[in-house]
């Protein structure tokens, strides 16, 4: 299969094909979530019933957003469930991405 052509004849990058240099781990949104909110790591680890490594793992992107853990995030930060697996579906895409250029 031919793969399809990612420089337009102006020497451009089609939109389609743009991969931010930087992939965002849901961890960071986590992170900055917990600042803004005086939250140590040990504090949501206890509210969510998780171990305080647990969250770190997340936290430092070594470890992603699964759907019960969007759930309890939801439940103590209020944020949706939603929002926190659509940022894991947008890390893994860009991830893959990323790779495959």
């Amino acid at each position: 299969m031919k793969s399809p052509n990612l420089i337009s004849r102006h020497g451009k990058t089609a939109a389609n094909f743009l991969v931010a240099g930087d992939v965002f781990h849901p961890g960071e949104f986590l992170s900055e979530e917990m600042e803004a909110r005086g939250l140590k790591q040990v504090d949501l680890a206890k509210e969510l019933g998780l171990s305080k490594t647990e969250i770190n793992l997340v936290v430092n992107g070594k470890r992603g957003i699964t759907v019960p853990l969007a759930i309890n995030l939801e439940r103590v930060l209020g944020v949706s469930a939603e929002t926190w697996m659509n940022l894991q579906m947008k890390f893994d895409i860009d991830l893959e991405k990323k790779k495959n250029r």
